[in-house]
């Protein structure tokens, strides 16, 4: 049985992949840690896979992706922070949460390779890439002379590999831990009352880390 009202299981696992971004994603990059392109994207899939899991509804899945996006929107309430920094943040969720909903859909009818998945781990960093070439054009974003040679290769390639074989050969292959004490049968208002506390915690870390 799948739950009929996805909104507040969105709204969870949207939070909980919000959780990660403001966490593990601030802690590898403030540490100046070299892992979170290799690990940040294949956390964020998994909470979009157990968001589809539990509700079977493509459009769960891209709600869950607003969730976390709107997250790191919400610090444009300070003022002295650059708002290209706050705005590709979540343009990069939207562009990972539009390539996972693409391979869920693509998955109905077919078995997905690694192949697919790796094409996955592609498409939404060459999105990016075209969004901040636009941006640049415009006026609006930085030149792109932080692509060297190795940092394109390092992120179209090296990020895209590991990313693919997380998520194809653990999250797939392997029985990783999920949701499923989530039953259709949990209390909505204990459902309700915990997306929303989590998300409400997530801003609040957030922005004690700033």
């Amino acid at each position: 049985m799948k739950f009929k009202n996805f909104a507040w299981i969105s709204i969870l696992f949207g939070s909980l992949w919000g959780l990660s971004e403001v966490t593990l994603g601030y802690a590898l990059h403030y540490l100046m840690i070299p892992l979170a392109g290799f690990i940040m994207f294949p956390i964020g899939y998994y909470f979009l896979r157990q968001t589809y899991k539990l509700t079977n509804n493509i459009g769960s899945v891209f709600l869950a992706g607003l969730v976390t996006a709107s997250i790191k929107l919400t610090n444009f309430y300070f003022p002295f922070i650059l708002p290209i920094r706050i705005i590709n943040p979540s343009i990069a969720i939207i562009l990972e949460t539009a390539v996972v909903l693409a391979l869920f859909s693509y998955g109905r009818k077919r078995e997905v390779g690694f192949a697919g998945i790796l094409g996955m781990c592609l498409l939404w960093r060459v999105s990016f890439i075209a969004v901040q070439a636009l941006e640049y054009a415009t006026g609006f974003g930085p030149n792109l002379s932080n692509y060297t040679l190795s940092y394109s290769f390092q992120f179209f390639v090296l990020e895209s590999l590991i990313n693919a074989g997380i998520i194809y050969f653990v999250l797939h292959r392997q029985k990783f831990p999920s949701f499923g004490f989530l039953k259709a049968g949990t209390p909505d208002y204990g459902l309700k009352i915990a997306s929303i506390v989590l998300y409400a915690a997530t801003v609040y870390i957030q922005f004690a880390l700033i």
